[in-house]
């Protein structure tokens, strides 16, 4: 995982590394790789031959033509080699970025779910957002050198070399997709953050709380100073809560933590 810029990132000698196996281990590399697949009203020869080109396509991405891959907002771009030719070609794929509505929808999202939010802080990309921040395949355009390549047509061996190691390269590292469709790790987790302060009860002090929303409120309510510890204690052994470290609720470690703490504190009084 990396943080990228909003102006986009850029790799050099691009190649596929994966043989053999799962196309994909990721469910928002997959679906993109389904785009690389036949239009269903084609007969079954098409099919076949469809399938070929991608086959040979995955050769040619393993054999290191893909020179640079630059990703930005709205566009992935890479120098493909032509290995008979050697010529150089500039390929690209562009969709328009996610609009507001998309971006809210993912928030709200993660806003809703405490173990959505824990994985995207976390580094994660959950996989309930991986549908919203898909496109139509009718709002991808692809070309090389400037010439259109209509994707419900025959694959471009080019065009299919880029889109397989793309898709790697977002299984590797699913916010490249982020960028792709016009976000940030960064601000997309501020956004996320944004939406919890506002969206999550008010605790006023010593107000029991459920412990899954700490993740998505971003801090933990405030207590009195006075307010006895056995108290809080006595809180979180009753409190509901599902993350899980190991075999013990989080709720559980933190009453330990806090019970170990005070008998360190007993010991240095006594001492």
């Amino acid at each position: 995982m990396a943080d990228y810029d909003i102006n986009g990132t850029l790799f050099f000698n691009v190649t596929l590394q994966r043989k053999g196996g799962p196309r994909a281990r990721t469910p928002l590399a997959e679906a993109f790789l389904r785009f690389l697949d036949p239009p269903p009203e084609m007969d079954t020869q098409q099919a076949l031959m469809w399938h070929r080109r991608v086959i040979s396509s995955r050769s040619l991405a393993r054999s290191g033509v893909v020179q640079a891959l630059a990703v930005q907002p709205g566009r992935v771009a890479g120098r493909v080699e032509n290995p008979m030719t050697h010529d150089m070609h500039n390929v690209k794929i562009m969709t328009p970025v996610a609009g507001q509505a998309t971006w809210d929808a993912v928030v709200a999202q993660a806003g809703r779910e405490a173990k959505t939010a824990a994985q995207m802080a976390s580094g994660d990309l959950p996989d309930s957002v991986v549908p919203m921040l898909l496109p139509a395949l009718s709002d991808i355009t692809s070309e090389a050198d400037g010439g259109v390549l209509p994707l419900d047509q025959m694959p471009d061996p080019l065009l299919s070399t880029l889109w397989l190691v793309f898709a790697e390269r977002v299984d590797e590292d699913p916010w490249l997709w982020v960028l792709f469709r016009g976000q940030t790790r960064d601000t997309l987790l501020a956004l996320v953050h944004q939406h919890a302060r506002e969206h999550a009860p008010q605790a006023s002090a010593g107000e029991s709380f459920v412990l899954d929303r700490f993740w998505t409120m971003g801090e933990l309510p405030t207590r009195d100073a006075d307010q006895p510890e056995s108290r809080v204690m006595a809180q979180l052994d009753g409190m509901p809560c599902s993350i899980r470290i190991g075999r013990r609720t989080l709720s559980k470690v933190l009453k330990r933590a806090m019970q170990l703490k005070t008998r360190v504190s007993a010991s240095g009084a006594s001492a």
